[in-house]
């Protein structure tokens, strides 16, 4: 069964390899990157060349992740089955005291 998923953090690493096994696999990806306009111009297409959907995408701001949910489920008809949040943050301190500010 064709699956919708959304993956943080996938212009490199876990993320990017995740993005391409799936896709391949007949699933409808949806790739969380950062400024696609821009300096990830390259990566996004490159995505787009393995059928996956680059959507811009900052964890680290809440509107974005906003706007990607909303992008996402516009473009998918409201679907969304799966969210690998494989995006990375640096903190230091206990994690479980941290707020999403």
């Amino acid at each position: 069964m064709r699956k919708t998923i959304l993956i943080t953090g996938a212009s490199s690493g876990f993320g990017r390899d995740t993005a391409e096994t799936l896709a391949a696999d007949g699933h409808r990806v949806f790739a969380g990157v950062r400024d696609i306009a821009g300096r990830n111009r390259e990566i996004a297409n490159a995505l787009r060349s393995k059928a996956i959907e680059p959507i811009e995408l900052d964890v680290t701001r809440d509107a974005s992740v906003t706007a990607a949910v909303e992008v996402l489920l516009t473009k998918s008809g409201g679907k969304l089955d799966v969210v690998i949040n494989n995006a990375g943050m640096a903190s230091a301190g206990v994690s479980e005291s941290f707020t999403p500010e």
